[in-house]
């Protein structure tokens, strides 16, 4: 159940808030200065790096302003697993990966079915910078790794960690408002369920290895295999 107090309760409501209000002001303030240096930049396919970097940043920022950031920067240990527990994460992990990509696909047959053309605003500018000439092995820092990065620390050290203090018996409602919010962050109804069933893995995993590691190489892998797909 939810920790007791009303004043822990909104300690903790205020502390998520103000992450994602600090997410949100430093993403505005970095791409307004981005669109004045360079205006029209929004438009252009050259400009997705710099922008998933701004995203990346905007991730980060939070953590290094707020006492949360420790906690979550703490979770970066490498994990202590035996040969058994390290199979066993392997397995879980090929299984999330497997049943997302199944889900994904439903997704899209369900949308197509309803004849909804709905686009995901990230992937068509991947595409763009793709087919403009972008190589994909120069766009795997962006795509791959640095969003598993910051958003790992982001959602799973600080978010997580702070909603784990709120429900500290009740993992699976902690994973499962993490996994909502990290979906939601994405801004597109194509491949929520999706992300939720991602953000659902890769909490389970911080948990169960008390480190963001796993879920930073799943995380990671799983954006690879995207933007080979693509």
């Amino acid at each position: 159940m939810m920790i007791g107090t009303n004043t822990q309760l909104k300690a903790g409501i205020y502390t998520l808030l103000t992450l994602f209000a600090l997410f949100l002001l430093v993403q505005l303030l970095l791409g307004s200065l981005y669109v004045a240096v360079r205006p029209g930049a929004l438009s252009s396919p050259s400009s997705l790096e710099p922008l998933l970097l701004i995203t990346g940043l905007s991730f980060i920022a939070p953590l290094l302003l707020l006492p949360q950031g420790r906690a979550a920067f703490a979770l970066l240990r490498l994990p202590r697993l035996s040969r058994r527990e390290l199979g066993r994460c392997l397995l879980i992990s090929a299984a999330i990966l497997a049943l997302a990509f199944g889900v994904d696909e439903l997704e899209f047959r369900f949308f197509s079915w309803l004849g909804w053309e709905l686009k995901d605003e990230a992937t068509e500018l991947i595409l763009q910078a793709i087919n403009s000439g972008t190589p994909r092995l120069k766009l795997i820092p962006y795509i791959s790794l640095l969003p598993a990065f910051t958003e790992e620390l982001f959602f799973r050290g600080a978010v997580q960690g702070t909603l784990e203090r709120l429900a500290p018996k009740r993992p699976r409602l902690v994973w499962g408002l993490t996994s909502v919010l990290f979906a939601l962050m994405h801004l597109s109804v194509l491949g929520f369920v999706t992300r939720v069933l991602l953000g659902y893995g890769f909490s389970y995993l911080c948990s169960r290895t008390h480190s963001l590691w796993p879920g930073i190489a799943l995380h990671a892998l799983n954006n690879l295999i995207v933007l080979y797909l693509l």
